[in-house]
Parts: C-alpha cells; sequence; structure tokens
C-alpha cells in the first residue's frame, strides 16, 4: 500500500471518530415533549369529582418549557400550568373533573400543553366525561322514625340526622311539627352531597296525662323523588314514680359453671314473693326523689348512675316514706355505711334486691347464659357491642320473660348483699341474703353498657365498692310482696 492511500485512509477514519464523538457528546440542544397518555376518560360513578395524572416528559437534549396548559371546558381544571423539565425529566400534572350540576350525557373537552418543543408546540389530549344519571339530592332520616318517653310535667330532647345520600345539594325550606308538645330547631338547612346535619326535636309534657301521644314531623325539600317527607313521632308520658312487677314465690338453680369460680356451685334457691322494678330508676325518677341529679351521662330516661350504695339506700328511705310504707334501711347513724345498709326485714318499703332475687327475675324461667339464648343479642341488651360508648333510655331493648328491661347490660345494677367469692358454698337454700362481713364489697350484677358479652350474663358476679360513685352502675328497687302468703 502507497504513503498516499494509508494517509487517505487515517483522514477517513479520523473523521469517523469525531463524528461519532460529536453525535454522543452533551450540550445544546432542542426539546422533544411527551405526553402519557394521551386521551383521559372520567366516569360519574367515581363520585361528584375525580383527578387523573397526566405524565409530561421531555425525552430531547435541551430544556422543555410548558409555558402553558389551558382546558375548553368549565368542568375541567389542571395543576400546576407552567413548569421547565430538563433532558429526561418528567412531571404529573393533576386534570381534576367536577361535574356537580351538569346533565345526564357524554361531554367532550381538550387540554392544550404550550411548549417550546420546535417540532410541536402545541400538544393535545382528549377529555371525554359519562354523566350516566342526572345529579340530585336523596333526603332520608336517621332515624326513620322516633319514640321517646318522658315524665309527667318534665321535658326531653332527641337528636335526628337529615342526610343527603344524593350529589347535589340538599335544601331544606322547612321542618314542621303538629303537635304542641314538639318543637324542632333548626327549620332550615343546606346538606352537602353525601353529608349529613342534625336537628334537635324538643319534648314538654306539661299538662300531658300519662298515655302515649302521636304526632307527625314534615320536612320539605328540594329533593324531586320526596318533596314532603313524614317522620312519624311516639311520645310516652309516665309517672314519675316506679312501675312494679309482682314475682311469685319459686325456686330456681342460681350460679354457672361457665364462667367464674365465684359462680360456683350450681345451687338450689328458693324465694318468697316480692315486687321488682319493671325498669332501671331513671334520672328523672331520681331527681323528683332526692332533688339532685348526679349523673355523669344526662337524660331524663337514662338510668341513674354515679350513684354509691349509701345515696341508694336514701332513695328507698325517702320513696319509701312518699308512699306511707315503713322504711326498709335503718338511719341510725347515716355517716356509718355499714349500720346504714341493714335492712329491717319486717318493713315494706323499697330497698335493693338481693343477688338471689335479682338473678331469679333475671332469668325469667331461662336456664341458658342470657334470658334470651346462649348468645349476646343486639335486640335484648345495650353492651360495648352497640351501645356507641354511653348509656341509653330505659325500655328500649326488650323485656325478659316476665317484662322486665334492661336486666343485662345498660347499667350495672347493685345488689343489697355484700361480695364474698365463695359465698355459694355455704349459701342458704331460701330466701339467702348474702355475707354479713366487708360491707365495702358489694354485689353488681348485669353487666353494663361498656361491658363485653359474658359480663352480661344472667349469672355474672361483679364485686363493687359500695362507697363507688361509678358511671356504669345504677339499681332497681324491690319491696315486699304481703298480698301473697
Amino acid at each position: 500500500m502507497t504513503n498516499r492511500n494509508s494517509a487517505f485512509i487515517l483522514v477517513i477514519l479520523l473523521m469517523s471518530v469525531f463524528a461519532t464523538c460529536g453525535d454522543n457528546a452533551t450540550g445544546p440542544g432542542d426539546p422533544t415533549l411527551e405526553i402519557d397518555p394521551t386521551d383521559l376518560q372520567f366516569n360519574q360513578q367515581e363520585g361528584v369529582s375525580t383527578s387523573a395524572k397526566l405524565i409530561v416528559s421531555n425525552r430531547g437534549k435541551g430544556t422543555l418549557r410548558v409555558d402553558s396548559i389551558t382546558v375548553d371546558i368549565s368542568w375541567i381544571s389542571v395543576i400546576p400550568s407552567a413548569f421547565d423539565l430538563d433532558y429526561g425529566e418528567s412531571k404529573s400534572i393533576r386534570i381534576t373533573a367536577n361535574w356537580a350540576g351538569i346533565a345526564q350525557g357524554n361531554y367532550y373537552g381538550v387540554v392544550t400543553i404550550y411548549s417550546n418543543d420546535p417540532e410541536d408546540q402545541m400538544k393535545t389530549v382528549d377529555v371525554l366525561l359519562s354523566v350516566t344519571q342526572p345529579f340530585a339530592p336523596a333526603i332520608f332520616t336517621t332515624p326513620p322514625s322516633v319514640y321517646k318517653s318522658v315524665i309527667i310535667n318534665c321535658g326531653t330532647h332527641l337528636k335526628l340526622l337529615v342526610v343527603n345520600g344524593g350529589l347535589a345539594e340538599l335544601e331544606v325550606f322547612s321542618i314542621v311539627d303538629d303537635r304542641e308538645w314538639m318543637t324542632v330547631s333548626p327549620t332550615e338547612i343546606r346538606v352537602p352531597p353525601q353529608s349529613s346535619r342534625q336537628i334537635i326535636l324538643f319534648f314538654n309534657a306539661d299538662g300531658l296525662a300519662q298515655g302515649t301521644y302521636s304526632g307527625l314531623i314534615t320536612i320539605t325539600s328540594n329533593d324531586p323523588n320526596e318533596e314532603f317527607l313524614d317522620i312519624p313521632v311516639r311520645l310516652t308520658v309516665n309517672i314519675p314514680y316506679l312501675t312494679m312487677k309482682s314475682i311469685h314465690e319459686g325456686t330456681f338453680h342460681m350460679g354457672s359453671v361457665n364462667f367464674g369460680e365465684d359462680e360456683r356451685p350450681v345451687h338450689e334457691v328458693t324465694l318468697s314473693a316480692f315486687y321488682i322494678a319493671t325498669h332501671e330508676i331513671t334520672q328523672a325518677q331520681y331527681q323528683e326523689i332526692m332533688g339532685t341529679n348526679p349523673s355523669f351521662y344526662q337524660g331524663e330516661n337514662l338510668p341513674v348512675e354515679s350513684v354509691s350504695k349509701w345515696d341508694v339506700c336514701e332513695f328507698c328511705n325517702r320513696l319509701s316514706e312518699n308512699e306511707g310504707l315503713t322504711a326498709a334501711y335503718y338511719q341510725s347513724d347515716v355517716e356509718n355505711l355499714e349500720e346504714y345498709v341493714r335492712i329491717n326485714r319486717s318493713a315494706n318499703g323499697y330497698r335493693l334486691p338481693t343477688e338471689a332475687e335479682w338473678e331469679y327475675v333475671c332469668r325469667a324461667g331461662s336456664t341458658q347464659e342470657y334470658y334470651w339464648g346462649d348468645m349476646i343479642d343486639d335486640d335484648y341488651c345495650w353492651f360495648d357491642g352497640n351501645s356507641a360508648n354511653h348509656p341509653h333510655e330505659v325500655g328500649t331493648r326488650l323485656p325478659n320473660a316476665w317484662g322486665l328491661y334492661d336486666m343485662s347490660g345498660n347499667v350495672f345494677e347493685m345488689c343489697n348483699d355484700t361480695y364474698a367469692d365463695d359465698y355459694y358454698t355455704q349459701s342458704p337454700a331460701h330466701d339467702p341474703i348474702g355475707p354479713t362481713e366487708d360491707v365495702m364489697c358489694s354485689v353488681a350484677r348485669g353487666g353494663s353498657w361498656n361491658s363485653f358479652p359474658g359480663w352480661c350474663s344472667s349469672a355474672k358476679r361483679y364485686n363493687h365498692n359500695s362507697r363507688s360513685k361509678d358511671k356504669c352502675v345504677g339499681f332497681r328497687p324491690v319491696r315486699r310482696n304481703d298480698s301473697e302468703p
């Protein structure tokens, strides 16, 4: 090969190397705009408004400058609308569709992106919105009907939720009641889609006799399918003192083998006849007798709680005196609880039930774990699984077979007995009254609104401090039944 040819080949090779290096070297160049996806579709079923991401990328060598992003329809918005991207960078922008108030149908729009891409300074993204049903409010209330009980000459109230289950704002033009003993506040409200607002119903039993009264609340709104919504209302007016149930003499098996050792052995007990209150003592009843309401959870027809055994003994004696009965509790020294809880067995006044009396009436002939069966049942009992963590008005669950309410759940009920974990091993077979020592430890029964299901069983025993004022503990009284031998 000649020297001339060799030199020529060398020049050709050097030119090729320089050309390749030039192609691969970084430096000034043009940006390239890329969009993913190139079209978007929104469906009404996703909600009143929804968003999607659009990825904008720079596949070129220069800096990509997005000057603006515009939309040609009012129901679309974009964030952000201007930014810069270096070579290889990407950015997510949010496209939001809001179709509140848009009629049924398909709607088309365009998102336009303006940039410094020399090959494509204006890129577009097609947008489709499908509205498959017209937007409208949908009214309902929780609860759908109202039941409330109240004591004669007292007042009470109840909260009612007005719910908008639709996809447009609910406007309530008026809320009207048709009875003098009932008022509503407020009477005009607005409820956003998928939201609720609270109204208060006030009840006043002044001048009403004992009995049940019916009324109606009518809600007028812009719901096209329920322009006028009627809410039935029932108000029961009770006398302030007690409704007592006559319990006949009987024999039953007391205790259980399924829970604690202090419930054993199961043993036969015979009881004399007595009367027992059909409901736990309410706050209105306690207020009527004692002139005060110490309860933590306030409400006239809620069970009274936050009372000591000393307070309960005083209530029973005052109630007995009001009705011309002989007080059941001695009062020689009201500062001495040990003396105060002693019972005058010959008295016909009110007192707490013995533990045996309580379990007898709770079971009401049942031998199962609960007076309705072997499993917890929301229809009979307020407990931690359905109470929403507070007590409820007495008598709102189903009664037992003898017509007694809330024997399980709502609040624990104090018994007159002092507590001993081995008492069942020595308990007498007829009218047991419990141990006589350690009066600071009392028996409470039935479980409460914050109890596990097992604590609400008919046999479960609770060791309660007699001086304690527990917001989970209330009571119901008994008295002698002299009408039976």
